[in-house]
């Protein structure tokens, strides 16, 4: 079983309630397929491509971390119109796409259900009825994952011990606590050239506070680099 919850939200804080409603709904259930984010609402159309993102991107990763898999259901106009569909916020989720048509979409960005029609014929159901088509067999990939131990994703509980970043990790989150740090950014490059990068509860004005500050270790690094060589310019600068 998989559910889903259609989300109003155009703020975070509204979003948050709705979010409480919804995993009291739940009541703790076991799920053998994904828990998804339904979100294709008039009201949201309004909000920027950013901010809405970001608002999604807040919901998956708080019902992550109840222990589900969770998923983005969004209809494929609507993604492509007022999400940064396939962007590194919403990257790290799979994406259950309705779009009603008998050709699979192609949007540009990968997607791991397909919901293909709204009307449907199911023996027992006298109306029509949403069909959809996975890519995945996501029932063996979340029991397969509680089975190890993992949970449903290895990004919600990895266990790090024997990580070589554990020590750092470890004073990193007591710094978290100490400080009362309530908005987390993660960035890490990988091995194709891409860059990972992951957002808690950060807003437009973080993202650029924080690629400043990156951008100013950077430079620093650089100049402590190239230390040596820089004395020996002003050196050879002040001789001449």
């Amino acid at each position: 079983m998989g559910v889903y919850g259609y989300f109003k939200a155009t703020t975070k804080a509204q979003a948050d309630k709705e979010l409480a409603l919804f995993k009291k709904a739940l009541g703790g259930r076991t799920f053998q397929l994904p828990v998804a984010v339904d979100i294709e609402d008039k009201l949201q159309e309004a909000l920027s491509k950013a901010t809405l993102t970001d608002i999604v991107a807040h919901c998956l990763s708080v019902v992550e971390s109840w222990g589900v898999y969770a998923m983005l259901y969004t209809g494929l106009n609507f993604g492509q119109t007022n999400l940064y569909m396939g962007g590194a916020a919403l990257k790290p989720y799979d994406v259950w796409l309705a779009a009603y048509r008998t050709k699979k979409p192609a949007p540009g960005w990968p997607f791991g259900m397909w919901q293909y029609t709204s009307s449907g014929k199911i023996p027992g159901i006298a109306k029509g009825a949403d069909l959809s088509v996975a890519y995945k067999d996501y029932a063996a990939i979340i029991a397969g994952r509680a089975g190890a131990g993992q949970g449903v994703r290895p990004m919600a509980s990895y266990l790090i011990s024997d990580a070589p970043y554990a020590p750092w990790l470890s004073e990193v989150l007591a710094t978290l606590e100490e400080h009362k740090i309530d908005r987390i950014t993660v960035a890490a490059p990988l091995a194709d050239g891409e860059v990972f990068t992951g957002y808690y509860n950060m807003n437009t004005q973080d993202k650029a506070l924080l690629a400043s500050n990156i951008q100013a270790d950077a430079v620093l690094d650089a100049v402590c680099h190239n230390g040596q060589r820089i004395q020996q310019a002003w050196e050879d600068d002040e001789e001449g």
